[in-house]
């Protein structure tokens, strides 16, 4: 369900969405098991309010050159994203730029291995310009792709990064 995976991805910044809790109950409703499906202007309402906080302080963070960076990848069967975050001063990582794509057609053909390495590919190309020469860290749920620093085949600008790959649990 789109709804539930939605709501999943954004309780990673819960924390710093005031009354977040008050704010998706009427989502909430939604998921229950023996309640009809109806979206109402409430759920609208609640929908619009959560992206208009995923975009705005104290969610979204201006870009600070002097702050590391962490490149957070994920892809499914449907689109492909990236996560840019940087720490703040109490040593949480907020979201500075969140980049995504639905797949080509052909693309869509691909294992999951191989859409989670262009999802890795697509971020650091869009992120180029605020991760080339600094060191940083891409975070991914596939643990097959922590060999893809190795890799000598790469061309262009990604050879030119300096980047770790680190396996978490998204």
């Amino acid at each position: 369900m789109q709804l539930q995976g939605f709501l999943g991805s954004v309780n990673v910044y819960n924390k710093f969405i005031d009354s977040y809790a008050k704010i998706r109950e009427p989502l909430n409703q939604l998921l229950k098991k023996d309640k009809q499906w109806h979206w109402t202007a409430e759920c609208q309402e609640a929908f619009e309010l959560i992206k208009n906080k995923l975009v705005t302080k104290p969610v979204l963070q201006l870009y600070d050159p002097k702050l590391p960076l962490h490149v957070f990848c994920d892809a499914s069967q449907v689109a492909i994203g990236a996560v840019l975050k940087q720490l703040d001063s109490s040593g949480n990582l907020h979201p500075v730029s969140y980049p995504s794509r639905t797949l080509r057609s052909y693309e869509k053909k691909n294992c999951i291995t191989e859409l989670e390495c262009l999802a890795i590919v697509d971020a650091l190309d869009k992120f180029y310009y605020y991760l080339h020469g600094k060191r940083f860290i891409i975070h991914t749920d596939h643990a097959a792709l922590v060999w893809l620093k190795n890799v000598k085949e790469f061309k262009g600008k990604i050879v030119s990064l300096d980047f770790k790959i680190k396996h978490v649990r998204l």
